[in-house]
């Protein structure tokens, strides 16, 4: 069984999937509801996404009031899972991420890709660990989630948990970077 973590962080892009009314599209409102369960079901006792935070867009913050709040985030969490594809507040996630040295395991959509290697590079300089999927959606759809990524990520954390040793100031996590691809 996996063993919980205190603390994980989702970051998901926010900005791509808003409407003209600036709410989360239904279909990624569903899909980010979706993985949220699922990972409070399984790995998390608490799962942190800015998305949740701000109502599914109905108390969206400015860059002052997120900012912060989204590193502490980061600071918090044992474990970051990040959809990178095109969003740069994700990337800046991600840098402060391996600043701090978290495990990080990131899915990347290959129809979307990202918008620079070095998030491919991540696992040079901190614990990553990629999951490349293909959707026509910015998200995974639920089928895709439930099906296999789910699983997939769920057995990074257990590669994680093997690997987990225990350091005057908190948990070290080493794990190679490896890399799932689903056409």
């Amino acid at each position: 069984m996996i063993k919980k973590f205190k603390k994980v962080f989702l970051a998901t892009p926010i900005t791509p999937l808003l409407d003209k009314n600036n709410l989360i599209i239904d279909d990624a409102k569903y899909a980010i509801q979706n993985i949220l369960k699922s990972l409070r079901d399984t790995i998390a006792d608490e799962v942190f996404c800015a998305i949740e935070r701000e109502k599914w867009g109905e108390e969206l913050m400015s860059g002052a009031e997120c900012t912060s709040l989204d590193m502490q985030g980061v600071i918090e969490s044992e474990l970051i899972i990040a959809f990178a594809d095109h969003s740069y507040g994700v990337h800046l996630e991600l840098g402060w991420a391996s600043a701090f040295k978290k495990p990080i395991i990131v899915m990347i959509n290959t129809n979307i890709g990202v918008k620079t290697p070095l998030v491919e590079g991540l696992g040079t300089v901190t614990s990553a660990k990629i999951i490349y999927y293909k959707s026509n959606s910015t998200l995974p759809s639920l089928e895709q989630w439930n099906s296999q990524l789910q699983l997939d990520v769920i057995n990074a954390i257990a590669e994680i948990d093997d690997k987990v040793t225990i350091k005057n100031l908190g948990r070290v996590y080493d794990f190679q970077d490896t890399v799932t691809v689903y056409n």
